[in-house]
């Protein structure tokens, strides 16, 4: 290993030898025990065509040499130095942020549920988020699993004696990973499951550890029948979809997640307990992930349960129509989306096989309400050559199952009780894949010529050959007329539509294909920055948007005053204990660094 990876120790002063010996003797010891994958924080059993090809696929696993030596180095109290060409091990004394004194914090409670650190049994598994993709594979120091406010709180006070920070995990939903807490301690928080709901008020107050279908179905039982405003893909995670202040079928009449969130507890930098403040309470609102705390308990006011949602549904080729149709759809938004027509619709648009399908729900509507939907629904039909439309009614529990993909395989067991299972509805099922997002924010009901060119060359003429991969949806944002720009950390009031781009691919797929989709989206992007503003939608966060040439720029593009954000922040988290960019952009490892050095090739020396 040392001779064709690693090729350090000659670079060490002679008193240094025995120790940096020492070093590359443990790395051996991780290979021998035929767990580099696990150290360096990469999937084992994900083959990669591109960089292992000739190789057994069980042989193959993508394995960052940085993330190898780094915890390596972390174990022997050593830093790794990167060089342009090189990586270099620096051996010193200081134990302080080691694994082991970290390990030794998190277990000395005795009352954590499940601790997990590298190298262990059920490690690999407790890592993972829903998104596979193979170059942000979470790489945490530890994952800790709680079943308690007292265990988040002991947590985090061992993450900030360590020096390293510490992220909430819930549904795992977020496509950048952020949860994952790469360099960080993971807090896993599946077993906050606490739940009440006050009937007088109908306040619903719940664990974070909830997911959107577990809530949804709590809440639909008897004697409750209610719901809360949120998106219905059952293995969301609820409180990182409020967090980013969420959208889904009852916007338009109940509006935003975040607008229904009344209070809650979460823990601070200090390993504290507290509840909610103005200030908080402001920037829980949409501040996402830069919120800087771990929520422990919401309370939401919820609402009556429709007792039928109606849905009317057509799909269209990719033609001369094409604008057409989106234009007649978007004239009809501007009614559609007041509160009295409770209606919900999307349009969505598919790369391959080429078609546009669009989706108008009529949520808990009278007969009169259903049929003025219908009419909407037959203008925009006329407006283009449908090859299919249907209709159809479904109960509310029924809606949140097929909207989960309960009628594809993605809700397995029991119907609606299997909602309850926090590991279904699609990004989780039927298999996990690998998933990019971006998009841009829309500010009035009209799309050019120009900008409908924009979005055909880059969707149909250069869009993604294969089948299902690229999804462009189009979702008014709803649920924000009156509402002042500034009650609340989300940034978008007078916005009327998201466009979210979506690519999902098989995890199968190679390095070669990967950076394709990454590339084909920075592409994108930078097309609609000629026609859209620098904004975006918190909850289909992309790291990278090409509009935002600063730090600062990337946080206006999601948020409303990033100077309260940042001052918040400064008052309760100055060193930064809770990951976020407010106060700085965290550098993470670049994906594409494989060899030690350059010039070696991955396949040949078994680097990646």
């Amino acid at each position: 290993f040392g001779a064709s990876c690693c090729k350090t120790a000659n670079r060490f002063r002679q008193g240094e030898i025995l120790r940096a010996l020492a070093m590359i003797a443990f790395i051996f010891v991780v290979l021998l025990s035929g767990h580099i994958a696990a150290a360096a924080g990469v999937p084992q059993g994900m083959p990669d065509p591109g960089s292992c090809a000739g190789l057994p696929s069980d042989e193959c696993a993508v394995v960052e040499p940085s993330a190898l030596l780094q915890l390596s180095a972390a174990r022997s109290g050593a830093a790794v130095v990167a060089g342009r060409n090189t990586l270099r091990v620096e051996v010193s004394d200081a134990r302080t942020n080691s694994s082991a004194s970290l390990e030794e914090c998190l277990r000395a409670g005795g009352s954590m549920q499940l601790i997990y650190m590298p190298n262990a049994a059920g490690w690999n598994d407790a890592r993972q988020c829903a998104n596979r993709r193979a170059d942000i594979i979470p790489t945490p120091l530890a994952v800790v699993q709680v079943a308690r406010s007292e265990d988040v709180q002991r947590a985090v006070k061992c993450a900030a004696q360590a020096g390293v920070q510490a992220c909430a995990k819930s549904g795992s939903h977020g496509y950048d990973n952020a949860a994952g807490c790469s360099g960080g301690v993971q807090i896993d928080l599946r077993d906050l499951l606490g739940f009440k709901v006050d009937m007088s008020s109908k306040k619903v107050t719940f664990g974070t550890g909830h997911t959107n279908g577990q809530l949804y179905y709590k809440l639909s039982q008897d004697p409750y029948r209610l719901l809360f405003p949120g998106g219905t893909v059952s293995g969301v995670g609820a409180s990182g979809l409020i967090l980013g202040c969420g959208r889904g079928l009852s916007t338009f009449t109940r509006g935003l997640a975040c607008d229904s969130l009344t209070s809650f507890e979460y823990v601070d930098a200090q390993g504290e307990l507290q509840t909610a403040d103005e200030d908080m309470l402001w920037m829980a609102k949409g501040g996402g992930g830069q919120f800087p705390g771990m929520v422990t308990q919401m309370t939401l006011q919820a609402y009556d349960m429709p007792q039928e949602v109606h849905e009317s549904f057509c799909k269209f080729p990719v033609d001369w129509n094409t604008h057409n149709v989106i234009s007649k759809w978007l004239s009809h938004c501007d009614e559609m989306e007041k509160p009295n027509r409770k209606v919900y619709t999307e349009l969505s648009w598919w790369s391959r096989p080429q078609s546009v399908e669009v989706t108008i729900k009529c949520v808990g509507c009278n007969p009169e309400e259903q049929q003025w939907a219908q009419g909407v629904m037959e203008a925009i039909r006329a407006s283009g050559s449908a090859t299919s439309c249907s209709q159809h009614a479904r109960s509310w529990v029924d809606e949140v199952y097929a909207s989960s993909g309960g009628y594809y395989g993605a809700v397995p067991g029991p119907k609606y009780s299997a909602l309850l299972n926090r590991d279904s509805g699609w990004g989780k099922k039927p298999q996990p894949d690998q998933a990019y997002t971006t998009g841009r924010m829309g500010y009035d009901w009209h799309m050019s010529n120009d900008l409908f060119n924009e979005f055909n060359d880059w969707i149909s003429t250069k869009g993604i050959m294969d089948d299902y991969v690229l999804l462009v949806m189009f979702l008014p944002t709803g649920g924000t007329p009156g509402i002042p720009e500034n009650v609340s950390a989300f940034g978008h009031r007078a916005a009327k539509w998201i466009v979210q781009i979506r690519y999902v691919w098989a995890t199968s797929k190679g390095r070669d294909y990967n950076q394709n989709i990454l590339t084909h989206g920075q592409n994108f992007q930078s097309g609609l920055d000629k026609f859209l503003p620098c904004r975006h939608f918190h909850n289909y966060v992309d790291q990278e948007l090409t509009c935002a040439k600063t730090n600062d720029q990337w946080l206006s593009a999601y948020f409303s005053d990033i100077s309260r954000m940042k001052a918040i922040k400064r008052r309760v988290d100055p060193d930064e204990v809770f990951r976020s960019r407010l106060l700085s952009k965290p550098s993470t490892p670049n994906p594409k660094d494989c060899a030690v050095h350059l010039d070696e090739s991955c396949a040949e020396k078994r680097c990646c």
